[in-house]
C-alpha cells in the first residue's frame, strides 16, 4: 500500500469506530444475552432497563455488530464481490488515491488489523457468539 498517508489510516480508523457506536455496537450489559445469543429478550424487559435506555420493542433497530462470518442482524465485514459491505467501501474512500489500484483486495487483510489494534488499544472487543462457527463479532468497549 505505496502512498497511504497518517491522516488517511486515521480517517479509516475514525469512520469505523463512528460507524460501530452508530449501530450501536458498544458494550452494555443489557446487550450481554443479544451479543452472545442473538436473543432480544432481556434487552426488552423494561424494568431492567428503563433507567438507562429507552424501551426496545419489536421494531426497534437492534445493535449491528461486526462479523467476519455471516450472522443474522450483524453487519459483514466483507460482503461479496457484486455486493460489498459499508467496511469495504470506506477502505476504498480512504486508502485509495489512486496509487492504491488493488486495495479493495486487501480489505480483510487491512479489517482484521484494524480490529485487532483496536482491541489492543482498549477501544474494542471480540465476542464468541454461538451462532458463529469460526470469527465471532466485534464491539466498541467503550465511547467518550
Amino acid at each position: 500500500m505505496d502512498g497511504v498517508s497518517v491522516e488517511q489510516v486515521a480517517h479509516l480508523v475514525i469512520g469505523v469506530l463512528w460507524h460501530q457506536r452508530q449501530a450501536g455496537a458498544v458494550l452494555h450489559p443489557a446487550f450481554e444475552s443479544y451479543r452472545r445469543e442473538g436473543k432480544t429478550f432481556m434487552m426488552t424487559q423494561k424494568e431492567r432497563t428503563s433507567r438507562y435506555m429507552p424501551s426496545i420493542g419489536p421494531k426497534t433497530r437492534k445493535p449491528a455488530y461486526a462479523s467476519f462470518e455471516k450472522i443474522n442482524g450483524f453487519h459483514r465485514l466483507i460482503g461479496a464481490k457484486s455486493n460489498p459491505s459499508w467496511y469495504q467501501h470506506w477502505i476504498n474512500r480512504t486508502l485509495s488515491n489512486g496509487n492504491n489500484l488493488f486495495i479493495s483486495s486487501l480489505a480483510e487483510t487491512v479489517l482484521r488489523c484494524l480490529f485487532a489494534a483496536l482491541k489492543m488499544a482498549g477501544f474494542g472487543k471480540k465476542i464468541l457468539i454461538q451462532k458463529a462457527k469460526k470469527h465471532g463479532g466485534w464491539y466498541l468497549r467503550r465511547w467518550w
